[in-house]
């Protein structure tokens, strides 16, 4: 098998990961018009699962992680364990933000780890328990 350098597809991982993000927020502009429209919601989920995989791939693990937290929420409200409403609607814009400074941070420095998720992954696990109650 050859050796290669995974750096010389980062450019192409940029663009496309752009038009995802871009995807991502017109589908979450279109749920928060019609917060029942199943398939608005799993073409989200479909968006958020096929950047995770693209990162893994690139080894980008901070937008794997997000990715990866906004996928099981977006999995809890297609599966109606979860209701769509205007906190979760706006979780999810906050994570479409964080996304797209990961993003920008790989664009210019080659690395997701100056962006910090902290605060957004608490705000996914804390309405996930706060739901359930």
């Amino acid at each position: 098998m050859p050796d290669f350098d995974i750096s010389q597809f980062k450019d192409m991982y940029i663009s496309e990961a752009r038009e995802y993000l871009t995807s991502l927020n017109n589908n979450l502009l279109k749920l928060e018009k019609e917060p029942q429209n199943l398939d608005v919601l799993n073409e989200i989920f479909r968006v958020a699962h096929t950047l995770k995989g693209m990162s893994a791939t690139m080894g980008f693990d901070n937008v794997v992680t997000l990715s990866h937290r906004m996928e099981s929420l977006l999995d809890k409200l297609r599966k109606k364990n979860l209701e769509v409403d205007q906190y979760i609607i706006d979780l999810l814009f906050k994570g479409l933000d964080t996304l797209e400074k990961l993003i920008e941070d790989i664009s210019l420095n080659s690395t997701d780890k100056n962006v910090p998720i902290k605060e957004i992954l608490d705000e996914i696990d804390s309405i996930e328990v706060k739901k359930k109650q």
